[in-house]
């Protein structure tokens, strides 16, 4: 995604004609699919994808077990934007103050690219989500969970 809002798949236009039904879910999916492909799956082999369709968002989280406890990150597609979600991310020491939100557990950052992985801040919350959950066995297979909501 664009600051603008444009997605870096599809752009304003071909979204805005799509705001309701089946295209639009098909366009979310993809553009969701992009970010995943191109980022957390790719940096978690072994990991437990859930995938949980909800009223507003498609959501994509990622731990070590079908667990909802064990999810580490998720990334969410929203029709206008995608956020990155650390499931613990109020334990996470963040002195640059990255991450929104001020709930008791959970933290995001709004992802404006993909660059965004690339960066070390970034890639250092990361790490400490990483370091601080149960170990994702990049030996074993990842496979995909479908759940509603």
């Amino acid at each position: 995604m664009t600051d603008e809002g444009e997605s870096r798949t599809f752009p304003r236009e071909w979204r805005s004609k799509c705001e309701s039904g089946r295209r639009a879910a098909v366009l979310l999916w993809s553009e969701c699919h992009v970010v995943r492909t191109a980022s957390l799956r790719r940096r978690l082999p072994g990991a437990v994808e859930l995938v949980y369709d909800n009223y507003n968002a498609l959501a994509i989280g990622y731990g070590s077990s079908e667990k909802l406890e064990d999810v580490v990150f998720s990334i969410a597609c929203f029709p206008r934007w995608v956020r990155l979600f650390f499931f613990h991310g109020a334990d996470l020491d963040d002195p640059d103050g990255l991450l929104e939100g001020a709930g008791a557990q959970v933290r995001s950052l709004k992802l404006a690219n993909l660059s965004v992985f690339d960066d070390p801040k970034v890639q250092g919350l990361m790490a400490q989500a990483l370091a601080n959950a149960p170990p994702i066995e990049a030996s074993k297979p990842s496979y995909i969970v479908v759940k509603s909501v």
